[in-house]
């Protein structure tokens, strides 16, 4: 089964007030797939825990 990802370019702060940017959601799994400054590989967090940790930054 093929994976859908869809490609963000998003900004959002993290638990601790860090600045993570979100450069795609996993629609099948439902994920979000984003990067932390500083860190090479891509961090990933279930959309339920995304939307009840991080916000969105203006």
């Amino acid at each position: 089964m093929q994976e859908q990802v869809t490609e963000l370019d998003r900004r959002y702060f993290d638990p601790y007030g860090r600045v993570v940017h979100v450069i795609g959601y996993d629609r099948q799994n439902e994920r979000v797939i984003f990067m932390r400054e500083g860190y090479e590989h891509e961090c990933v967090q279930p959309l339920w825990h995304f939307k009840a940790k991080f916000t969105r930054k203006p």
